[in-house]
């Protein structure tokens, strides 16, 4: 069976995208997720897996040696995965995948965002369910290939100026992208890559500054916008000791807590029962 592929995407850290994946991905059955941040690794933290020392990078599917390794290396993908408490695996992320991004500005433009795509087709799609990539707050190479491999792209959004423009600016990267890349895509079956989830989160419906940005998502992206993550102390909390806010009970939690935790369910199974296989 073909598996279901989700990538957190927006230009811009801390508005919860590694939170938003997280939960997503402990919420859905038979998942895996993979970090291409290429920095602090925050998503193998959030599930308190210790990944300091990597059996296989997730950079080497990059590599122009990735065949190689393959045929030389046994279950090399099996070694890139860990588990999890929670019941999803994840593929965490690697410093090389720096040096991976600027190695992919020498590969040819019609080849150089598949990769990812063609890893998850080969080696994951006949065994999750569910495919989601945690990406980095920066359209690069790297990003890119995250977005071609998952073509459903949710984009979580907190208050403020800034965040308004950079959503506005992600949606304009992706017309632009789906633009010029449209042909290759085409030409390899890959559906083109749309936003189907603003996710507003760190709301406090109380602030006039969250209601203000609430209706500017609902005017601007209507049909798009999901019910509001509600600002809560509980997730550093949860974040803190590598976990979801599903692994706690409800009596660790305080009201915006389990509200919280009620959307991240709620949007997790409308986006799961909306999007296709592939």
């Amino acid at each position: 069976m073909p598996a279901k592929r989700v990538a957190v995407d927006i230009g811009k850290g801390g508005v919860g995208k590694t939170t938003t994946i997280a939960h997503i991905a402990a919420q859905a059955e038979n998942a895996i997720a993979i970090d291409l941040s290429a920095k602090q690794n925050d998503l193998a933290t959030h599930f308190g897996v210790d990944v300091s020392d990597p059996d296989v990078p997730l950079s080497a599917v990059f590599s122009d040696k990735w065949d190689i390794i393959t045929d030389s290396i046994d279950n090399v993908v099996e070694r890139m995965i860990y588990e999890t408490n929670e019941g999803v695996d994840i593929i965490p992320s690697d410093p090389g995948l720096s040096g991976a991004d600027n190695n992919l500005g020498s590969v040819p433009v019609e080849e150089r965002y598949l990769k990812m795509d063609g890893f998850v087709d080969k080696y994951l799609a006949e065994q999750y369910d569910v495919v989601l990539f945690d990406l980095a707050g920066k359209e690069d190479n790297i990003t890119l290939n995250g977005v071609v491999a998952a073509t459903n792209l949710i984009s979580p959004a907190c208050p403020g100026q800034f965040e308004e423009n950079q959503l506005k600016q992600e949606v304009l990267d992706t017309d632009e992208f789906r633009n010029d890349y449209g042909k290759v895509l085409d030409k390899h079956s890959i559906p083109h890559p749309q936003l189907r989830m603003v996710v507003p989160t760190m709301i406090d419906q109380r602030e006039n500054e969250s209601q203000r940005f609430l209706d500017y998502l609902n005017e601007t992206f209507d049909g798009l916008v999901t019910e509001p993550v509600v600002n809560s102390a509980n997730v550093g909390t949860a974040q803190k000791i590598g976990c979801t806010l599903y692994a706690m009970d409800d009596d660790e939690l305080y009201k915006t807590g389990k509200r919280a935790k009620e959307a991240y369910r709620n949007i997790s199974n409308e986006l799961l029962s909306t999007i296709e296989s592939r």
